[in-house]
């Protein structure tokens, strides 16, 4: 992306791909910048000319949502977010290759920990990690079952790094061919390596992850995820905590708030001063479970006959013809 051609001519592959916000690894393009686009916001950072830096474009109607860019450096960029009240954090990554040193490698995990420390709680870190997971091992708990290739050192590092801050390498959980999971391939086209990643700690709400084929040329495949933002739903089990009898009218209400007055006078007369402040609990549930009882059964006895269906006449008659 070093030159506007190359934007453009990203933009016309982008036409055919559903997405929100994309993040990019190797732009290749100098400053710190935030450019406003017709359909779209580009944010990039970049200190060497020709090489590394990384960034964002986030749909324009995302525009209202977005909290901070903040360039951490030309291979870490963090993008805040507040989206009807989740406040996530999402953080673009372009790390060393296999044939930088070990001190660079540090120094660039350094940097994202420096990114999630700017972060808010719900965190995605995402990229060209050049690293390879591989097969994955039934006791690591920041892996599915499902990987691809052989793993490395960096493979490892990798692992070290989503172990330290519990996030989830959601590439793995999801079962895919083999043609649909590498993500770099060799000059020559023989080599295909599974070098791009998600990792999160929201990995409830990831429902799918894609490589996809677009006619850009790169030698990278872009990643997917689909995320679902869905306010938390209340589990089955806390429904059985609810009380067993509820007021379902004035009738009821007036006989509750009757039945519990009385209950809790004989209980202030009843009291002694040996009880302890846990007797005093007991009895207050007590009085009121039972309030509510008494309520429900008064209700229902009128109900019931209220709900007759046959009269006595009838009834009567029913007798006569037998």
């Amino acid at each position: 992306m070093s030159t506007y051609s190359r934007l453009l001519e990203l933009t016309e592959c982008l036409k055919n791909i559903n997405f929100d916000i994309i993040g990019l690894s190797e732009t290749r393009k100098l400053g710190n910048t935030i450019e406003e686009h017709d359909e779209f916001i580009l944010y990039y950072i970049g200190d060497t000319p020709g090489l590394y830096g990384v960034g964002f474009i986030v749909k324009k109607y995302l525009k209202r949502y977005i909290t901070s860019f903040i360039g951490l450096s030309e291979r870490v960029a963090l993008l805040r977010m507040n989206i009807d009240s989740l406040e996530l954090s999402i953080i673009q990554v372009y790390a060393p290759t296999e044939a930088s040193s070990d001190e660079e490698l540090e120094f660039f995990y350094s940097t994202v920990d420096k990114a999630i420390q700017l972060s808010e709680n719900n965190i995605i870190v995402m990229g060209d990690f050049n690293a390879k997971i591989g097969q994955t091992n039934p006791n690591e708990t920041v892996t599915g079952n499902h990987g691809y290739g052989d793993r490395n050192c960096r493979g490892n590092r990798l692992i070290d790094f989503a172990h330290e801050n519990n996030f989830a390498i959601m590439n793995t959980f999801f079962k895919k061919t083999n043609k649909q999971r590498w993500t770099w391939r060799s000059p020559n086209g023989k080599i295909k390596n599974e070098i791009d990643y998600i990792l999160t700690n929201l990995h409830r709400n990831i429902y799918d992850i894609q490589v996809l084929n677009i006619t850009y040329p790169s030698d990278h495949r872009p990643v997917r995820a689909s995320l679902n933002i869905v306010p938390k739903t209340k589990s089955r089990r806390k429904f059985g905590q609810c009380p067993r009898f509820q007021l379902k009218n004035e009738e009821e209400a007036e006989t509750y708030k009757q039945t519990l007055n009385s209950n809790l006078i004989n209980l202030l007369e009843d009291r002694r001063d040996e009880d302890t402040v846990q007797n005093y609990y007991d009895d207050i549930t007590n009085a009121i479970n039972n309030s509510l009882k008494k309520a429900h059964e008064v209700s229902s006895n009128r109900n019931s006959v209220k709900k007759q269906v046959l009269s006595a006449r009838t009834k009567a008659l029913i007798c006569r013809r037998q």
